[in-house]
């Protein structure tokens, strides 16, 4: 039987002799009423001062005396273990109660839905093709847009000063509304249209109130191109992809200031249905940029 060092006796309220009480060690064949469950032991300790008086009461019992130490020694057995018992319940309960719970994971939105987050902002509104009127930009920039025609809708961006194409920002199949995003240095820009059908372009760059900025975990759900922020990524995390679209999946993370037109990470460059996880190594305050034909799924950790 397991047993373990005897510790010292006591006296009840009514001088009685209390017998000491012991905690799990090694194996041995000492009395059974010494005998304590051996998960049981520091649960042991911290009811000692109850055990004693739990003892003391015990042995005041009809039966119960010196003469008779075979009842006597199984019943104080039997009151060690069922306080050993419900200690481990009690310590096991506030220990559950004290780990922590897990945090619920928050959605990103999107900021063709948020436009009044937008800042330095500038609305165009047209038919066919045309070139924009100008607009200042400084940093990572959101085109929310909306178009109507049968075909395709093209919107590429211009130096207004050199009147020369900087970069594509959009290039789709209408009709069709969604967002894109990139970063732009300190400059004035203006946006050169193709279409055949009428459309409408907000460019500003997103800045989310306090509601609007989330730490992960977070989770992104959409079905086609779009923006969604902010996530403020502190450490390194996982972030896990899934897509359900037949053409390009294609999802960056653009920090707010970024101003190269180019993203600080890729996280997925993928064509058709997907299902797979990379690394974002970088802290920073991110907008994620999703260019996808169909519904898809992403997961911050």
């Amino acid at each position: 039987m397991y047993h373990g060092s005897t510790v010292r006796s006591e006296r009840d309220d009514g001088g009685n002799q209390c017998e000491p009480f012991a905690f799990c060690g090694s194996f041995t064949s000492r009395p059974m009423h010494e005998i304590v469950h051996p998960k049981t032991e520091a649960r042991c300790i911290l009811l000692g001062t109850g055990q004693v008086v739990c003892m003391g009461y015990l042995e005041r019992l009809p039966g119960v005396d010196d003469g008779n130490t075979t009842r006597r020694n199984a019943t104080v057995s039997a009151a060690y273990i069922l306080a050993g018992l419900a200690a481990v319940d009690v310590v096991t309960d506030d220990t559950e109660s004290d780990a922590p719970e897990p945090q619920e994971s928050a959605e990103l939105q999107t900021i063709s839905r948020h436009t009044k987050w937008l800042q330095n902002s500038a609305s165009f509104d047209g038919s066919g093709q045309t070139v924009t009127d100008t607009f200042d930009a400084v940093r990572f920039t959101t085109f929310v847009y909306e178009y109507d025609g049968p075909s395709g809708f093209q919107i590429e961006l211009v130096d207004a000063e050199t009147e020369e194409t900087e970069t594509g920002v959009l290039e789709e199949d209408g009709p069709v509304s969604g967002a894109v995003g990139i970063g732009l240095p300190n400059g004035r820009y203006a946006l050169d249209i193709d279409a055949d059908g009428d459309w409408q372009i907000e460019a500003g760059e997103p800045a989310a109130p306090e509601d609007g900025r989330n730490r992960p975990p977070a989770t992104i759900e959409g079905d086609g191109s779009n923006v969604f922020g902010k996530v403020i990524v502190s450490d390194a995390v996982t972030v896990r992809g899934q897509h359900t679209g037949e053409s390009d999946f294609v999802v960056n993370a653009w920090d707010e200031a970024n101003t190269e037109g180019t993203p600080n990470e890729r996280l997925f460059a993928e064509v058709g249905e997907f299902e797979g996880e990379t690394t974002l190594d970088s802290s920073g305050l991110y907008y994620i940029t999703v260019e996808a034909d169909g519904a898809y799924q992403i997961e911050i950790e």
